[in-house]
């Protein structure tokens, strides 16, 4: 304003001057009008250049205050971004693209002038910086977005699939460990059955005797019992054997394949020996037999009628009648131990006790008749 107000004042003092020079020549009033018209015209455009440029060098003195106006709001939309950057990159990616346009559109209109662009730039380094920054943000976030949701996807998937395909590379083997050890155990088990104890054997042998007997095959049958006797015991092949010739009336067969050493400990040859012993018409001999390492009567009850008979064949039929107790003790229902307890007593001199024992014999019904009537002739005998 000041070099405003020099111009107008040195415009003005210019055109004093020739008013004040045509009076001091002495010139007439219209003469000097007409002669100084053309300069007024030079003098008033020389005002108007110098109003123009007062008003140029004021617009340049106060260009730095407007443009920093202007670049202004440049720095306000960039600076939430640069202070609080949005979690969301794709929201921020979108928020810093106007801004890229803005710092090109503010030097367009700052390149008018050298001075302006250098004012703008020291007085405000911040918003032609902030481009840059956005520029780099920008950028990185074009690039991050893509990798960053593809990211999740694939190691969301890989793991899954690499897990199901470890699980499916374990559960392989295990399946088929799983499925071999079965083929194991099948392939095992035969050799289980093939590996048979001396029992099973002895078992098979026992039957394949007692079928070659039923054939009629006796030598079949005698050889097969000596070939499983050269390994072991085989008692149930010896007693298939014996009870087979003792029913065919040939105990010396039979007690040939009962010896001592083997009938001691097997309760069942103990008393086939016995029965052969009997048969052959030595009672003492069958006795002595069963009399050492009886049995129990729930165990062997026919072990001891055959030890009760012999006494009782014997001519001790106080033991006879002790054995005949001891088996109806155990069960009072069969009608035979009745009638074999009433002999002994009868025979020991005991002739109530002994109608008593074939009165209780009768009573049974499951009695065979014929017994039934030994019993009943006995009793009828003791009572006449």
């Amino acid at each position: 304003m000041s070099l405003l107000n020099d111009a107008l004042r040195n415009a003005e003092q210019r055109q004093s001057a020739p008013g004040a020079q045509g009076a001091y020549v002495g010139q007439p009033r219209a003469v000097g009008e007409r002669a100084s018209g053309r300069p007024l015209a030079w003098w008033g455009l020389g005002l108007v250049l110098a109003g123009l440029g007062g008003v140029l060098i004021w617009l340049l003195w106060t260009q730095p205050s407007s443009s920093s106006a202007v670049i202004e709001p440049v720095s306000v939309s960039t600076g939430p971004i640069e202070a609080r950057p949005s979690p969301d990159k794709s929201g921020s990616v979108g928020n810093e693209a106007p801004s890229t346009t803005t710092p090109t559109a503010s030097a367009d209109t700052t390149q008018t002038s050298a001075e302006t662009t250098r004012v703008a730039a020291v007085e405000a380094p911040e918003p032609t910086q902030a481009p840059a920054t956005d520029d780099r943000q920008s950028d990185a976030a074009d690039n991050r977005p893509e990798p960053a949701t593809a990211e999740p996807d694939t190691d969301g998937n890989e793991p899954e699939e690499s897990a199901t395909a470890t699980g499916e590379a374990e559960s392989a083997p295990s399946t088929s460990v799983a499925d071999r050890e079965p083929r194991d155990d099948t392939e095992s088990t035969p050799v289980r059955k093939t590996r048979t104890t001396p029992e099973a054997l002895d078992r098979e042998a026992a039957e394949a005797i007692r079928a070659a007997l039923n054939d009629g095959r006796i030598a079949a049958a005698r050889r097969q019992l000596a070939g499983i006797v050269q390994s072991q015991p085989a008692p149930l092949s010896r007693a298939a054997w014996a009870r087979h010739q003792l029913v065919a009336g040939q105990p010396r067969d039979a007690l040939q394949w009962l010896p001592v050493s083997q009938t001691r400990e097997h309760v069942d040859l103990r008393l086939l020996r016995a029965r052969a012993q009997q048969a052959m018409g030595e009672p003492q001999a069958a006795i002595a037999t069963l009399a050492d390492n009886r049995p129990a009567v729930a165990r062997a009850p026919a072990y001891h009628v055959t030890l009760a008979t012999l006494y009782q064949q014997a001519g001790q039929p106080d033991r006879a009648a002790e054995l005949w107790a001891g088996l109806i003790a155990h069960d009072n229902g069969r009608g035979g131990w009745w009638v074999g307890l009433a002999l002994a007593l009868e025979s020991d001199g005991h002739p109530q006790r002994a109608a008593r024992a074939y009165r209780e014999a009768l009573g049974l019904d499951n009695i065979k008749p014929a017994l039934a009537r030994f019993a009943r002739q006995r009793l009828d005998g003791l009572e006449g």
